[in-house]
């Protein structure tokens, strides 16, 4: 198979996965907007008396969309938006009526008005579609005027209730990503060990594609624990889930910083094993690594004490000694350094301060080494510090 054959195959391997995991986790966010779209139309006509509430499921189903990804703030941003583009459509049909000239100045008026509202780019977004869809369908819907912003209104409000009363598990989904990004990086790291066993290059490669993956995969991760931790700061009943959703949080900035890591171990494993040929040592660190993270994503993903997954994490702090390959080129030497910061990571990731995970290393290495990566959530957990 060709280099780019390769990639390929590892870029859509770890689509079909990821797009998986997508689908499964949609269904019942789909089906909530749905029944909000529903629930909008049935307000906006039978108890307000709209013949024709177009705006009101539209707004709902726009404002909610299809994720559990929603975010207070955005989808009153949705809302508001929609009712000031039905606001300027309806305006500027009186003034200048509607064509194909018209269509252009207000979506111009509306996006104006919409960025001297708010800065927001959903809100501008939403202002000048409504806008444009008002004009467009100005003589197939024919409410009265006021009656399209009280429609949108309707779903807005609706979108936003629903948005807030809800969730009853803002933990889960969090916890579901977190743990995805844990398991994809223990097959990255199974692909950095296969690499560096055997000296292959093309491997390593490929490291770096699903590397790439993983931290797409992390970034809508971090997305996902934000917009839950905002749910939970303005639902009374969810604040309790506050810590669990810090922790995550911790847990995802660790995640960047290993992956940071692991970056520079596949570049610079590349150039080992250009020059030197396998690394089976520095491989077996690797793959042992690979082992503690796929335990990290059972414990996260259970939520449960990772006990094992920190045993094998001191165990392998203790194997990444500089005598480990001290008969080896400095390059090898140079491998297990790297491992060393990964190694850390791990341990953090189990709960431990950094001070802590530092020191299950053998053969502290000297304050500049400790520099080099000392940003991040440097403290204990909150939740896994100590087992309960």
């Amino acid at each position: 198979m060709t280099r780019r054959g390769r990639r390929l195959g590892v870029a859509l391997r770890l689509h079909a996965r990821d797009g998986r995991r997508r689908a499964g986790g949609s269904l019942v966010p789909v089906l909530q907007a749905a029944v909000a779209a529903a629930l909008a139309f049935s307000l906006a006509r039978y108890v307000i008396g709209h013949p024709y509430p177009f705006f009101a499921p539209v707004a709902a189903w726009v404002c909610l969309g299809f994720t559990r990804n929603r975010q207070p703030r955005r989808v009153a941003e949705l809302g508001a938006g929609a009712v000031l583009g039905v606001l300027t459509g309806e305006l500027l049909h009186l003034l200048i009526g509607s064509g194909p000239w018209q269509i252009g100045v207000v979506l111009v008026v509306a996006a104006l008005g919409a960025r001297f509202v708010d800065r927001g780019d959903l809100f501008t977004m939403q202002a000048g579609v409504n806008a444009m869809v008002v004009l467009a369908t100005f003589t197939l819907v024919t409410s009265d005027p006021v009656g399209r912003a009280v429609d949108a209104l309707v779903g807005a409000l609706v979108a936003l209730v629903l948005a807030v009363l809800l969730p009853r598990d803002v933990t889960s989904r969090p916890k579901r990503y977190i743990a995805s990004v844990l398991t994809e990086s223990q097959v990255l790291l199974r692909m950095v060990a296969d690499g560096l066993r055997s000296g292959d290059t093309a491997r390593l490669r490929d490291a770096r594609t699903q590397l790439r993956g993983v931290r797409d995969i992390l970034d809508y991760g971090r997305t996902v624990v934000g917009s839950s931790s905002q749910v939970a700061r303005l639902n009374p009943t969810l604040r309790r889930d506050l810590p669990v959703l810090a922790e995550l949080e911790r847990q995802a900035v660790l995640l960047r910083r290993m992956l940071n890591t692991v970056e520079l171990l596949v570049r610079q494993g590349r150039g080992v094993v250009g020059e030197s040929g396998p690394q089976p040592v520095v491989a077996m660190l690797v793959a042992e690594a690979a082992g503690v993270t796929g335990q990290l994503a059972g414990s996260v993903r259970e939520w449960s004490f990772p006990t094992e997954a920190r045993r094998r994490a001191a165990n392998l702090a203790a194997e990444c000694a500089p005598s480990a390959v001290m008969h080896s080129t400095w390059r090898s030497v140079a491998l297990v350094s790297v491992m060393r910061s990964v190694t850390v990571d791990l341990l953090q990731l189990t709960g431990l301060s950094r001070e802590a995970a530092r020191a299950e290393l053998p053969d502290l290495p000297d304050s500049r080494e400790v520099e080099e990566a000392a940003e991040g959530p440097d403290g204990a957990s909150g939740i896994w510090a100590e087992r309960p």
